[in-house]
């Protein structure tokens, strides 16, 4: 309700997963090369490559993201190294601290705040590429009109950092200097894919199957939904094994818990696919996404409203098809590798 999104738009984004099924028969037989399993199950789709491992030090993390930053231009580069030198990241790993990071909107004119546990693996230099993009965005927040919340719209917001993690994959890739280091990068960025092209629309999809059973007045206890679970598991599976223990995933997943933001990853994810292409095309005002902060700046701060402006409407279906395409770009690009 806090994005704007037409009511009913979830149907849309389980309709164009539901045509797009056949990519989990084509993800089974790349990762079944990937790892070297003969005959790929659920849980598999979880496995990341344990092949090519590399820490990127704080200094060198910083190098990296301004270079693959480029694409935003010169005035974005230089405001970024503006805001790295700021003391408003706490990026030091302490055994209290959370391993997920907070990434602050300036409130009451006080500056935005970061705090990362930066331990220099690649999942910790990937938020901390979308923690210095972000903080460039709300650098351009004008200040008078700064949203009075604590979260951004949360589909716009995940949207922006989405962009920011393809920018960096992509430029890794490209600079890679193997073929096992390409490899990682690539089968990092599908499995991001895979959890939101088909997991999180799992999820979504739960959340409206439990809604439904309450409006009709009988709410689930733990059992039932684990049974619903499971049967939407098998559903989009189809002939891919999916172990009964994974009937009680649904119970490791805190967000449907206090909220329905699972759904808002889905659509954030969408745009942001579209979003990067037009990036990537040069497509004039594309970049706008990252480089103004949109909030604050027109008559609203929904993300449905903010992504019109740049041309992306999350209740049609071609937007959230422009995920699973990115998917199978990503897919051909790994068998061109493992021929």
């Amino acid at each position: 309700m806090r994005d704007g999104v037409p009511v009913g738009s979830y149907k849309t984004m389980l309709n164009v997963a539901a045509k797009n099924n056949d990519l989990l028969n084509k993800c089974a037989g790349v990762l079944s090369k990937l790892l070297g399993v003969e005959k790929i199950s659920y849980q598999d789709f979880y496995a990341l490559p344990k092949s090519y491992s590399r820490a990127f030090p704080i200094n060198e993390a910083f190098e990296i993201i301004l270079d693959a930053l480029k694409p935003m231009g010169k005035e974005f580069i230089d405001k970024a190294k503006e805001e790295i030198v700021k003391p408003t990241m706490h990026l030091v790993p302490l055994p209290e601290k959370r391993t997920f990071y907070a990434n602050q909107m300036p409130i009451a004119g006080m500056p935005s705040y970061t705090m990362l546990t930066y331990r220099g693996t690649f999942p910790e230099l990937r938020a901390l590429m979308g923690v210095v993009a972000q903080k460039v965005r709300f650098a351009n927040m004008p200040k008078e009109d700064c949203p009075d919340t604590r979260d951004d719209p949360p589909i716009y917001g995940n949207g922006m950092l989405y962009v920011t993690e393809m920018l960096l994959g992509d430029y890794l890739v490209e600079k890679a200097k193997t073929k096992e280091e390409k490899l990682f990068y690539l089968h990092q960025a599908l499995f991001r894919l895979w959890q939101h092209n088909f997991s999180e629309v799992t999820n979504a999809e739960l959340d409206a199957a439990i809604q439904q059973m309450v409006i009709n007045n009988n709410p689930p206890g733990g059992e039932k939904i684990s049974e619903t679970y499971y049967q939407l598991l098998r559903k989009r599976y189809g002939n891919i094994n999916v172990d009964s223990v994974f009937a009680n995933e649904w119970m490791a997943n805190s967000v449907p818990f206090q909220s329905y933001e699972g759904q808002f990853f889905v659509p954030a994810m969408a745009a942001s696919c579209i979003a990067y292409e037009n990036i990537k095309k040069g497509k004039p005002g594309a970049n706008k996404i990252i480089t103004e902060s949109l909030m604050g700046k027109g008559e609203t701060d929904l993300s449905y409203d903010m992504f019109k402006t740049v041309g992306i409407d999350l209740a049609e279906e071609e937007t959230y098809q422009a995920m699973y395409d990115r998917m199978n770009y990503l897919l051909d690009e790994i068998q061109k590798l493992l021929k």
